[in-house]
């Protein structure tokens, strides 16, 4: 019996001593696992991330975006777009929707078609007063919840464009009607509008400010097109121009996307039915579920977006610098079949669209200043100059580099960038109608005629 006993503990013994060495073996294999490094490889680039000023946080984005209340335009904004709801809701509002885009179309303006326009920009004489007074503010803070992450709405883009066109066209009318300087600070008010878009930190913003800049100087060449002999009007010109502000640096939005992929997956933790996309959510966030893998997603996530970061902080006034960098990540993502990258391909936005559009609006103010520019050296010496007077700043191509192409003529000249596809299509500026990348950016005078939009195809 005593034997029978001690043979039964020697083998519990060795059991034990099997079941501690699996046990051994399993978490030595797990800790080198990408499960098991994952948390500590998470913490580090987290780090290393706020060391090199990158925001990882909502804390972090709050502190970035803090605007003093002396200098804040939100409060003004939210009840000019309070009012603009209610306007743009109305009879008035929805007729001016419905001409707008006629009316900056760049075809001819019947008689029929302005005072409609008046009718409906006259209805709105309140709200452009509102939208008026934001011009004495030169930052924004909306105190965005940056918690909520992909969750978070952002209803004032929408109404920051909306607001710009309806300013210009406020503008249009008082030039129409001989009030040059209350259309130039309408435009200017419209201008700083756009910088303000541009303001906060999300990529987002940076494109609806393009999308403002392209309204603002396609009207302000019309009206030095008119004037160019006058150097009150062009350098009024000039201060419209210069009030659409620098081109954003994007950095800060790289940090606020990050912080959203973050929230995302924090999300998921705390309900893990939680559905991100909808009914069109991916299959792979299923796996997020497992928190081991949700950590890999995340740290892999932090880990491309940091060095997308630090990529564009060695040159980041440069844009052939900025494209390259999302170029690189890009492909980076769409090519690589490692399944810890899924995460962030699925959060990270297209980059290039991005470095294309910033890119190319900074083109169009370069060439905008550098048309003012020609004109008042014809104005004080009677001829335009046979070369560029300049060849840093804006006098340089900001999509190549290099110096702006300039053909001076008797009576005029042609000064462009050859766009975002690199190559000089002859100073072909971009229609309403392209849908490929052959065009430039140009700024021409005396302006060339726009001609009529070609029917569109039944088929």
């Amino acid at each position: 019996m005593g034997q029978s006993s001690l043979g039964r503990n020697n083998k519990s013994i060795v059991w034990l001593t099997i079941a501690v060495a699996v046990v051994i073996s399993l978490f030595a294999l797990w800790s080198k696992s990408p499960f098991g490094q994952a948390p500590t490889k998470l913490e580090a680039e987290l780090k290393a991330a706020a060391s090199d000023g990158m925001p990882t946080g909502p804390d972090d984005l709050r502190r970035l975006s803090a605007v003093p209340s002396g200098q804040n335009a939100a409060p003004s904004l939210v009840i000019a777009f309070a009012n603009l709801k209610t306007w743009s809701d109305s009879k008035e509002g929805k007729a001016f929707s419905k001409d707008l885009k006629a009316f900056r179309s760049g075809d001819p303006v019947d008689d029929g078609l302005m005072a409609r326009i008046r009718k409906d920009v006259g209805s709105a004489s309140k709200l452009l007063g509102l939208l008026s007074q934001a011009d004495a503010f030169p930052r924004v803070d909306f105190r965005r919840e940056w918690e909520k992450g992909p969750s978070l709405l952002l209803p004032q883009f929408a109404s920051e464009k909306l607001a710009c066109s309806l300013l210009l066209a406020r503008a249009r009318i008082q030039m129409a009607d001989g009030d040059l300087e209350g259309g130039l600070q309408s435009m200017h008010a419209a201008a700083h509008l756009a910088d303000l878009a541009g303001q906060e930190p999300m990529i987002i913003g940076y494109l609806v400010r393009s999308a403002m800049v392209h309204l603002v100087l396609r009207d302000l060449a019309a009206v030095i097109d008119s004037h160019p002999n006058d150097l009150g009007v062009l350098e009024r010109c000039r201060t419209v121009a210069l009030a659409l502000g620098p081109s954003p640096d994007v950095r800060p939005a790289i940090g606020a996307e990050l912080v959203s992929g973050r929230i995302a997956m924090n999300m998921i933790a705390k309900n893990p039915s939680a559905q991100l996309f909808g009914d069109n959510e991916p299959k792979m966030l299923m796996a997020a579920r497992f928190g081991p893998t949700r950590t890999i997603f995340e740290w892999r996530y932090v880990q491309v977006m940091h060095e997308l970061y630090r990529a564009l902080g060695r040159r980041p006034e440069s844009f052939l610098a900025m494209h390259k960098a999302f170029v690189d990540v890009d492909n980076k993502l769409s090519s690589n079949a490692d399944w810890t990258y899924a995460f962030a391909e699925l959060m990270s936005p297209v980059f290039t669209n991005m470095s294309s559009a910033l890119g190319e609006c900074q083109a169009m103010v370069n060439v905008t200043l550098c048309g003012i520019d020609l004109l008042e050296v014809r104005a004080k010496t009677g001829s335009f100059p046979l070369k560029l007077p300049g060849q840093v700043g804006q006098w340089t191509d900001p999509l190549t580099e290099k110096p702006m192409i300039y053909r001076p003529s008797a009576k005029g000249f042609l000064i462009y960038s050859v766009g975002p596809n690199g190559v000089d299509d002859g100073g072909k500026p971009r229609t309403v109608d392209s849908r490929d990348q052959e065009y430039d950016v140009p700024f021409q005078f005396p302006a060339a005629a726009v001609p009529s939009r070609p029917a569109k195809s039944k088929h």
